[in-house]
C-alpha cells in the first residue's frame, strides 16, 4: 500500500510521519524492459511482494538510447519503495 494511502487511513497529515513497527512497504525487486520492433519499449517493474506494473519508455526512433538510460538507473532504483 502506498505511503499516502497509509497516512490517509491513519488520519495523519503530510507533515508528520510516525514510526510504525512491523509495517513493511513493498520494495522494487526487478526492472525488465522489452523492445517490440524498433518503435516501442515496454518496462515491467516487480516488487518484493509479487506485485508488478507495466509502463512504456519510448522516445520515437531512439529505443536503444532509452535502453541505455534504463540500464543506468535500474541499479539505483532497486530497493526503493514501490509506491
Amino acid at each position: 500500500m502506498a505511503t499516502d494511502q497509509l497516512r490517509a487511513q491513519a488520519g495523519i497529515s503530510q507533515g508528520h510521519v510516525p514510526q510504525v513497527s512491523g509495517l513493511s512497504l513493498a520494495k522494487i525487486k526487478t526492472v525488465e524492459y522489452f523492445r517490440v520492433k524498433r518503435r516501442w519499449l515496454f518496462v515491467k517493474v516487480t516488487d518484493d511482494q509479487g506485485g508488478y506494473g507495466w509502463g512504456e519508455a519510448t522516445l520515437e526512433g531512439h529505443t536503444k538510447v532509452v535502453e541505455g538510460l534504463l540500464d543506468e538507473i535500474v541499479d539505483r532504483i532497486v530497493g526503493y519503495e514501490a509506491e
